[in-house]
């Protein structure tokens, strides 16, 4: 039999994890990839709650945002406005049904004046089994590698098959216009490391609290754009990739 391929990519916090922005096409690249009938998605990792704080897998635990957290999304709720209202036409935000994932895509809707979010079953945190609730030190006592951990968790292979799935449906949904996606680390890691061959969403580089990562989707197909953008860099990203598409 083949590794198991569980992958301990959800360590936010964790000095040996890093996040940092990347970007895999440039704005005039964007919107070329755009005006070739593909959807513009932005994916937004919750913002930070108290395990996160503590290195724990929440996984499906309903942990709620922190302060910190709450201050983050609206952080982030505000520079989606300002990069999107009045330039860029929006169908919809999705979000996961835990209330991190939810009350960051609350704060997303209620800056946007665009209703409440749609919740997707389907974009829920990676199932991790045994070890939920379980820090990075104690994972990295317990078992010496990830290739070792228990089977009762969501491989990242089959998360990211699972979040392929679940992006195109909305695709075809909505068709058109901007979507907002809010979900959770672990399967933003999984999507992004799947698309950009592990330049994205691993060990080296995961999903940052309230960052946001962009991606070009088509009938068959997700080309990753950026990822890890929060503050100017997302602005001016946005900014320059709204005039390019006009």
């Amino acid at each position: 039999m083949g590794k198991k391929q569980f992958s301990d990519n959800a360590g936010a916090g964790i000095s040996s994890f890093c996040s940092f922005p990347a970007v895999f096409c440039t704005p005039a690249q964007a919107a070329f990839m755009l005006g070739r009938g593909r959807q513009l998605m932005l994916f937004v990792r919750h913002g930070a709650t108290e395990w996160n704080a503590l290195s724990k897998l929440q996984g499906r635990v309903d942990i709620p945002l922190s302060d910190e957290g709450k201050a983050q999304a609206a952080a982030c709720a505000s520079s989606i406005n300002k990069v999107i209202s009045g330039r860029l036409e929006i169908k919809g935000v999705y979000c996961s049904p835990l209330s991190r994932a939810y009350d960051t895509a609350f704060a997303v809707t209620e800056a946007l004046g665009c209703g409440k979010p749609t919740v997707v079953d389907g974009l829920i945190e990676r199932e991790y089994g045994s070890l939920t609730g379980l820090t990075y030190a104690e994972r990295k006592k317990k078992y010496k590698d990830p290739e070792d951990y228990p089977e009762d968790m969501e491989t990242v292979p089959d998360t990211t098959v699972r979040m392929k799935r679940v992006v195109g449906e909305i695709r075809r949904l909505e068709g058109s216009g901007v979507c907002i996606v809010v979900t959770h680390g672990g399967v933003l890691n999984a999507l992004f490391s799947g698309i950009t061959r592990g330049r994205a969403g691993c060990r080296g580089n995961i999903t940052a609290n309230c960052a946001v990562a962009l991606a070009a989707v088509g009938n068959d197909d997700i080309i990753p754009l950026a990822y890890n953008l929060s503050g100017e860099k997302f602005f001016d990203y946005m900014e320059k990739l709204s005039e390019k598409m006009k």
